[in-house]
């Protein structure tokens, strides 16, 4: 039972014996969680169950959410406990040490040493993993209390109920979690993760990965792939290709090319030619010539007197100029991707809409992915003409907690690709642009 005590009222809180029973054990907090809320501004910001714990009203405030309070038992005072798979290096000697050294000799200045905000080792803080040996247990958010009642008289000692409330507390949710653990299990998962392991695998995967490697293979492999690459190579191919490509390349040619291409281009050169062209358009001009022409040969004798009053020339009918052609909106059809329910199973565009009561489900569950949406099944998943960023979502960096940026940030830096690979399986549908998923 917990208690709290006030200097004009007492409010009990009732917990029946083993209500923390059903939490998982370890009951630690998610480092993959993010919970997506608003700014000030109104645009999409996504907190950790660190930035959660930070502010003190807005840890009352969503710690009352079932998904917070499963994702961080910590952070909302369910539990504390340490991990006892974390340890740390010591900072005067070349040792590493667990969480319940902090408890033992000179256990205060221990704490006081290592237990700091800013003690920190890689991405997370010694008293994050450790709040039991550092003290830093949060007290619990309940989700429902008593009524306050009057101060009791006498000494001001708080009471304790003398029984425990009828029912217990709610089981845990039937579904598991839907944002990974960084502590793996000692079994596999039937579904693959949505984020690459920090360490490679011993023995090569059945099917080729979505997303390419931030460094090159050590040997070429035997078949080419069925997709071009997005970055092109620093050096050319020593031999063309036998077919042209679908899409024209992003940086255009230092050279230009031997002979002319077939199909006029969408948009107009931005300087003339030095030359006329041989042939006439097959469309006219939709305004007249600045100038006259001039005519090769003069008349061989001047005309007849007029007759009558002299006639005023008609501007001969001017045709209303052509839109440029708009490219078609398709599916690409080499694209595939993987099964949320089977991993080894692939299957392109075409089967979002193959059965006609699922649509509406697989739409939901697929549509919202960047790359689904925006690169392979543009014309399925509605993403035709409205592939742009949302200028007002911003997401918190995973090795900078309480640090959150933009979309541009993705290509800006020489790392880009690297920061693609890391953000964009989650916050693609929000980035399409900077993810690279535009056509």
């Amino acid at each position: 039972m917990i208690f709290s005590k006030s200097v004009a009222t007492v409010a009990l809180v009732l917990f029946p014996v083993g209500a923390f029973a059903q939490l998982p054990s370890p009951c630690l907090n998610s480092d993959d969680y993010r919970y997506a809320g608003q700014n000030k501004s109104g645009g999409t910001v996504l907190r950790s169950c660190s930035n959660i714990r930070i502010k003190e009203t807005r840890r009352q405030k969503l710690c009352l959410l079932s998904e917070v309070r499963t994702a961080c038992p910590q952070t909302c005072g369910l539990c504390c406990e340490d991990d006892a798979t974390f340890s740390f290096p010591m900072k005067k000697e070349a040792k590493t040490q667990k969480c319940t050294w902090l408890t033992k000799n000179n256990a205060a200045v221990r704490k006081a040493e290592y237990c700091g905000i800013d003690d920190s080792v890689g991405d997370t803080t010694i008293r994050n993993e450790c709040p039991k040996s550092c003290d830093f247990c949060q007290n619990l958010v309940p989700l429902t209390t008593a009524a306050p009642v009057k101060s009791p008289t006498g000494t001001g000692t708080p009471t304790i109920s003398a029984k425990p409330i009828a029912a217990p507390s709610r089981p845990p949710s039937p579904q598991p979690s839907p944002f990974p653990t960084s502590r793996p299990t000692f079994k596999p998962s039937q579904s693959p993760s949505r984020k690459p392991s920090q360490v490679p695998s011993v023995g090569p995967s059945l099917k080729p990965s979505q997303v390419p490697s931030d460094l090159p293979s050590l040997k070429p492999s035997q078949s080419p792939s069925r997709k071009p690459s997005q970055v092109p190579s620093s050096l050319p191919s020593l031999k063309p290709s036998q077919s042209p490509s679908s899409k024209p390349s992003q940086v255009p040619s230092s050279l230009p090319s031997l002979k002319p291409s077939q199909v006029p281009s969408d948009k107009p050169s931005l300087k003339p030619s030095q030359s006329p062209s041989r042939k006439p358009s097959q469309s006219p001009s939709a305004g007249p010539s600045n100038k006259p022409t001039v005519s090769i040969k003069p008349s061989a004798a001047p005309s007849k007197a007029p007759v009558g009053v002299p006639t005023v020339p008609v501007p001969a009918p001017v045709t209303p100029p052509v839109a440029p052609p708009v490219a078609a909106c398709v599916d690409d059809s080499l694209f595939t991707f993987t099964l949320v329910t089977d991993a080894t199973k692939s299957v392109d565009c075409a089967w979002i809409t193959k059965n006609a009561k699922a649509i509406a489900t697989r739409t939901s569950t697929y549509c919202g992915n960047g790359e689904i949406k925006y690169k392979g099944c543009p014309s399925t998943c509605d993403g035709c003409g409205t592939c742009a960023d949302d200028a007002t979502f911003t997401f918190e960096l995973t090795n900078q907690t309480g640090k959150f940026v933009n979309c541009s940030w993705l290509p800006k830096s020489k790392n880009s690709a690297l920061r693609i690979s890391t953000y964009c399986p989650t916050v693609g549908s929000k980035c399409p642009q900077s993810c690279g998923y535009c056509a």
